[in-house]
């Protein structure tokens, strides 16, 4: 059996030639030159993934309970702010915004920020804090992010870590990420600033 990588012709005989185009079958077939889908597609790609992503983790994780017993979330305008990593030549400065709707241990975080190779980045994580100290909280977040080649983290588009914030007033507080080298493709260390909306 041949096949003709020009013309898909297939041959019942191991012919040399196509005996639909005379190609010789051992001739590779013309490189075609593929375009890459624009910045512009890609970050609108993204951030309708991270919104729906989003949108499927609230409903999954959301628990019906009785009107008695609902706590009202609470709301946090996240501003991101700059980041130490372990290695050196990477962004340290990562300006973003985002919101963060917190109830209990749980909170829901969704936005964009400038990530470590200066490109813009969307994520969506779900932080679990069950460590708690006068006003700072600890845990683990979890998720997914929008903005990073395979190359520059194997395990994209997940993203963890560990998770501490501290509320210094009632509105204003600080959020750390702790991302070891072992969950991207290099560690760091991420200051976001917390403000308090509702």
């Amino acid at each position: 059996m041949s096949y003709c990588h020009h013309c898909s012709y297939v041959s019942g005989w191991n012919r040399e030639y196509c005996a639909d185009c005379g190609t010789r079958y051992d001739v590779p077939a013309p490189h075609v030159k593929r375009y890459p889908p624009s910045p512009l597609a890609n970050r609108i790609v993204g951030t309708i993934l991270v919104v729906l992503i989003a949108l499927i983790v609230l409903v999954c994780f959301s628990k019906v309970v009785h009107a008695e017993e609902v706590k009202p979330y609470t709301y946090d305008l996240v501003i991101a702010g700059f980041s130490a990593h372990t290695n050196k030549g990477f962004n340290d400065i990562n300006p973003g915004v985002g919101v963060k709707m917190s109830k209990g241990n749980i909170a829901y975080d969704i936005g964009e920020y400038k990530n470590s190779y200066r490109h813009p980045t969307e994520y969506a994580i779900i932080e679990w804090t069950p460590a708690h100290y006068n006003n700072i909280d600890a845990g683990l977040f979890g998720g997914i992010v929008y903005g990073y080649t395979w190359e520059q983290n194997k395990l994209t588009p997940l993203a963890a870590g560990g998770i501490v914030n501290a509320h210094f007033t009632e509105n204003a507080g600080l959020s750390f990420h702790i991302v070891p080298p072992a969950c991207a493709s290099v560690g760091f260390i991420s200051v976001n600033l917390l403000y308090r909306i509702r």
